[in-house]
């Protein structure tokens, strides 16, 4: 059995594999991919009425939350920890980007700790509110589908056979 450390050092050389490799070579640099979709995704929320505005870091921290969703209902499929990884390499690497466009050099350190924070801006707030009313809609099909059905009440016609 390996250590802790190597097992670690495997799930980020899988994690470099897809980011600088697998996915560079498909798909292109992921900063200006995830521009892309960005644009595709405000063109789909439009389409749909709604004025929210996503950027590049938006599809990353998304895509993250795919796999958090996936990993939680799958916590031993190791693809879904190693996408969550590169989806926050990807945003790091976004927000680096964006600093260095702002003409405001930071270490990558520094940017990705930005980038976590300014994310993280009342999101659990709005994470808090979703994840009660995703247990209440739980808490609503568990009743609906174990519901006894009801006895039939004294003022019912009699239904017996003579």
């Amino acid at each position: 059995m390996s250590s802790g450390t190597q097992r670690r050092k495997d799930l980020i050389a899988q994690v470099e594999a897809c980011v600088c490799k697998d996915r560079q070579n498909t798909y292109g640099d992921a900063e200006s991919n995830f521009a892309v979709i960005a644009d595709y995704w405000n063109l789909w929320l439009k389409s749909r009425g709604l004025t929210a505005v996503v950027d590049a870091t938006d599809v990353a921290m998304m895509s993250a939350l795919i796999k958090v969703a996936r990993a939680a209902s799958s916590p031993g499929h190791i693809d879904n920890w190693v996408d969550l990884a590169g989806y926050s390499i990807c945003g790091g690497g976004i927000e680096v980007k964006k600093a260095a466009r702002g003409k405001i050099v930071l270490e990558p350190k520094e940017s990705f700790r930005q980038a976590v924070e300014k994310a993280h801006e009342g999101f659990w707030e709005g994470f808090d509110v979703w994840a009660k009313q995703l247990e209440a809609e739980k808490a609503r099909r568990l009743m609906a589908t174990t519901a006894t059905p009801k006895a039939p009440s004294d003022n019912a016609p009699d239904q017996s056979v003579s």
